[in-house]
């Protein structure tokens, strides 16, 4: 055999894709949703809506990580909490990844823009903006991982497996004889 071919053998692995991108896609789906109500109200002209709108968009955007994190947990269901958790952040991961090229350029705007030299180059940022783009990125990823872990955990199955004594001692027999072993458990 060809020596390319022999090395470790790998496990299984930790998160699934179907879970990841289900997550990620109804998050971003759960956050269009929601936007385009704000948009709504924004477009007719509601002061409240348009003075207020970057903390509904911090709003929305927790609410998407959190929906993301929960469906990806959700998905992810029989391996426990750890895995979902580490799935809602991957999805996380993933709504962050395709939404940083529309974010970023409205974030680094006032840098690019020319400001006098007396001015320091944080005050020309907008620091209501800096808040809810930061809240919403740190944020997502806490409420993410909770969710997809309170949701996998939520799904596991409550039964567990329990091998019999009788079983045992037939399996200790099997192995002294070197006979075919058959696994026999008990679910309770």
């Amino acid at each position: 055999m060809d020596a390319r071919f022999d090395g470790p053998k790998r496990g299984p692995m930790l998160s699934r894709w179907s879970a990841i991108l289900t997550g990620a896609a109804v998050g971003a789906g759960g956050f269009l949703a929601v936007m385009s109500f704000w948009l709504i109200w924004v477009a007719d002209g509601r002061s409240f809506f348009i003075r207020d709108l970057d903390w509904f968009v911090l709003g929305t955007a927790l609410f998407a990580a959190v929906v993301a994190g929960y469906v990806a947990g959700y998905v992810e269901d029989w391996r426990g909490a750890g895995v979902g958790m580490w799935n809602g952040v991957a999805s996380w991961a993933l709504l962050v990844t395709l939404a940083t090229p529309f974010v970023l350029p409205n974030f680094l705007r006032p840098l690019t823009q020319s400001r006098p030299a007396a001015t320091p180059l944080l005050s020309t940022l907008d620091t209501q903006m800096m808040v809810v783009i930061c809240a919403a990125f740190a944020g997502g990823l806490v409420l993410a991982a909770v969710a997809g872990a309170t949701s996998a955990a939520s799904r596991r199955s409550k039964r567990l497996f329990r091998i019999t004594p009788e079983a045992e001692r037939q399996f200790l027999e099997d192995i002294s004889r070197n006979e075919r072993v058959e696994v026999i458990a008990t679910i309770e």
